[in-house]
């Protein structure tokens, strides 16, 4: 990353520990008083947000970074950013005033010693292997007839991961839609992040698993090979 990004980052970094504290006396007079806020993003907006604004001023000129994934973590959401190849997470207030480059969870001990570190490759929570193409297609097929659209780039990881999940690129061809080369009808879709999920239209915010796309969609889970 350029050494005017980091600058920057880190510029906001202490920008953001100095308004944390003014959040916090604010909030005190609010609950003295007896206010509460319920102005609350919802997930997706609140990944829209944090890519304007890190575009905006975070980034360097003719550069952008995109959303790969958001998450609930209580009174914040972790929205993860993909930049020059690095994923960075963000982190953003459920009121969309304020934004975190780190977070610490204080219900947890920090370990007293340096553990010993070992790299683990991360697996998929269903293996193609399991289940035979044909099953998978059928389930494919099935997620078609329902309004299942996967838009993503095969750039990126998590992309990667649900088509794998799904059977491969040939298997989800009717469903999947590479927005680097449809980028006019993911723009018309208001895809900001990869990879989106809708089902007739509308945004699926669940788990990425056959048991959640069938509940959503009413699909037959593939049957594992016996």
């Amino acid at each position: 990353m350029d050494k005017k990004a980091i600058v920057a980052l880190v510029a906001l970094v202490l920008a953001t520990l100095v308004i944390g504290c003014t959040s916090q006396e604010e909030q005190a007079t609010s609950e003295e008083s007896g206010q509460t806020n319920i102005n609350e993003l919802s997930a997706g907006e609140a990944r829209d947000k944090v890519i304007e604004y890190v575009n905006n001023n975070l980034v360097m000129p003719g550069t952008n970074a995109t959303a790969v994934s958001v998450e609930d973590k209580g009174s914040v959401y972790e929205v993860t950013t993909l930049y020059q190849g690095m994923e960075i997470p963000v982190y953003i207030s459920k009121d969309g005033n304020y934004l975190f480059f780190n977070a610490l969870n204080m219900s947890q001990e920090l370990p007293r010693e340096t553990p010993t570190m070992e790299i683990v490759t991360p697996t998929a929570t269903h293996t193609p292997e399991k289940y035979s193409i044909e099953e998978l297609q059928k389930f494919a097929d099935c997620l078609n007839e329902s309004g299942f659209k996967i838009y993503g780039a095969k750039w990126c990881p998590h992309c990667q991961d649900l088509v794998n999940m799904l059977g491969g690129y040939d298997v989800v061809s009717a469903i999947y839609v590479e927005c680097p080369e449809y980028e006019e009808l993911c723009t018309s879709e208001g895809v900001t992040a990869y990879p989106t999920i809708k089902i007739n239209g509308e945004e699926y915010m669940g788990p990425r698993s056959f048991e959640a796309f069938s509940d959503a969609t009413g699909c037959p889970v593939p049957a594992e090979n016996s």
